[in-house]
């Protein structure tokens, strides 16, 4: 018997550990689980921009809302209204089918006259609309004028540059010689002094033979002097 309350005992140390230890780590997730939506809820609110377009349609909606549904607004009235016209529906059917003058002569004429006035107010304001928009169509066409007078005379200027280009041109390459493909200046010192012949064969390489000794013996001719020859002459 003692031994099977020991073990029971055991038993229940062992669950009651095991109890403990699933509710340290219940309350470790808890507390992770928390720490990631509080993330998650800061980051939203700070790095999501306001836009001001839709804050301004969602006050706009409120306001609506707030006129079409609050108390003694558009619904309520409308209910009031229909409420009224079920309740005394045949009242108000007796009354319309009595015959009755609404207006008299007078009301009527004055009624009339404000509307003239009316229609022609409007009738200005339409005159004095027409008209600015005229002008304003006469400023544009203007406007489109004078930018198209512009382009035009931009493109007159760049075409007259590009003619006194080309012609700049054609005059260089007419003097340009046929035979060195070069431009011929009238004050060059070429062309007063060109290079003849006879002067560019006098600039070949020669070669030169110093005597270092004078000898009595001319076998030894050969032996005693140093030929000097230019460097760039040989084989190429």
């Amino acid at each position: 018997m003692k031994s099977r309350i020991s073990r029971i005992e055991a038993n229940v140390s062992a669950v009651a550990v095991q109890l403990a230890r699933q509710k340290v780590i219940q309350k470790q997730l808890s507390h992770r689980l928390l720490r990631v939506l509080s993330m998650q809820l800061i980051s939203q609110r700070f790095t999501h921009g306001i836009d001001a377009t839709e804050e301004s349609m969602q006050s706009a909606l409120e306001s609506i809302n707030a006129r079409l549904n609050a108390p003694q607004q558009i619904k309520s009235r409308i209910a009031e209204i229909s409420e009224t016209l079920r309740v005394e529906d045949a009242t108000i059917r007796s009354a319309l089918s009595k015959e009755s003058n609404f207006l008299d002569e007078a009301d009527a004429l004055n009624l009339k006259k404000y509307l003239d006035r009316c229609q022609d107010g409007l009738e200005s304001l339409c005159f004095n609309f027409l008209g600015m928009e005229s002008d304003e169509d006469e400023k544009k066409a203007e406007k489109r004028a004078k930018s198209e007078a512009q382009r035009i005379a931009s493109i007159r200027a760049k075409k007259e540059l590009e003619k006194q280009r080309n012609a700049i041109l054609s005059r260089a390459l007419r003097e340009v010689d046929q035979k060195s493909k070069r431009v011929v200046f009238p004050d060059s010192d070429d062309e007063d002094n060109p290079p003849s012949s006879s002067q560019g064969a006098s600039q070949k390489p020669s070669t030169a033979h110093v005597k270092l000794f004078e000898d009595s013996s001319s076998e030894e001719d050969d032996g005693d002097t140093i030929t000097i020859t230019n460097r760039h002459e040989g084989k190429k």
